[in-house]
């Protein structure tokens, strides 16, 4: 009779363990995905123009000038649709980015295209070559609390178009 007593124990305990463990593995998961970010981000889209033209795809980054709340500096980027629109994301989807200065990058898309022979060659939108990376880009915008509403605009450099 014993041992009919302690095989039932040990069928009642692996019930719970294979019950238990999914719970507090689902819990946990639950939990993750509502822990806070390093840093409160603040709404941020816009239209990119070059030459006062709409941009076509490619990507916007905002680089953190100085450190945040944190301590540590982010970047945010957002990709530019077809209309030149942005949204900027920076630990979750479409979260936008922390307030503060940030220097501004645009990266143009690359895209194979055929050219009147009907041959692919790779084009992409004219960016002048200062403006696509953080360290030589002239472009500073403030992230403020709030919706922002940021428009960049990329004047043409004849040097460089």
């Amino acid at each position: 009779m014993k041992l009919h007593s302690v095989k039932r124990a040990r069928q009642n305990r692996s019930l719970r363990h294979r019950l238990i463990a999914p719970s507090g593995l689902l819990a946990l998961l639950i939990c993750t995905g509502c822990a806070k970010s390093p840093e409160e981000t603040f709404s941020v889209e816009g239209t990119v123009t070059v030459a006062g033209k709409l941009m076509d795809g490619g990507t916007v980054v905002f680089d953190m000038i100085d450190v945040g709340k944190s301590g540590k500096k982010y970047a945010a980027r957002g990709n530019i649709d077809s209309q030149g629109h942005y949204r900027l994301t920076t630990f979750g989807k479409m979260d936008g980015a922390p307030a503060g200065k940030h220097r501004v990058c645009v990266i143009p898309n690359f895209s194979k295209l055929p050219d009147e022979a009907g041959v692919s060659v790779i084009k992409m939108v004219t960016v002048p070559r200062k403006y696509m990376k953080p360290n030589t880009s002239p472009l500073v915008y403030e992230v403020k609390a709030g919706e922002n509403i940021i428009d960049i605009e990329i004047p043409a450099e004849e040097d460089e178009l």
